[in-house]
């Protein structure tokens, strides 16, 4: 998902293609637009917030139509692929880990990125 420098996995390729498909629109045709992201970890039914590590456990709530909210979970604008790369890799790093039998530094918990 996450791959190397060299070899990006799917997750800043598809970002990557985001920025492109948004800077390919011609300003003339009136597109407004602003690109963001969120990034949250679950792990022992706690939601933590991997851009504010030192956040607490976070709530889960559902408004009137059913959207789910995540109050305090932080958003950051991001103007370019960069801006996400700065952001983006730290962030994994604070991802809950341990060892497992196959790998020395596992990912113990369920990831989730969100791009507005």
């Amino acid at each position: 998902m996450l791959g190397t420098a060299e070899q990006p996995g799917v997750i800043p390729r598809a970002v990557r293609e985001v920025f492109n498909l948004v800077s390919a629109k011609d300003e003339n045709e009136g597109w407004d637009y602003s690109i963001g992201m969120s990034y949250l970890e679950i792990y022992n039914e706690k939601v933590l917030d991997l851009l504010s590590p030192s956040s607490q456990d976070l709530p889960i709530r559902e408004d009137k139509d059913k959207n789910i909210l995540i109050p305090g979970l932080t958003h950051t604008t991001l103007s370019s692929f960069s801006d996400f790369d700065k952001q983006f890799v730290p962030a994994t790093l604070n991802r809950t880990t341990a060892s497992t039998k196959l790998n020395q530094r596992s990912s113990r918990s369920h990831a989730i990125l969100l791009i507005k």
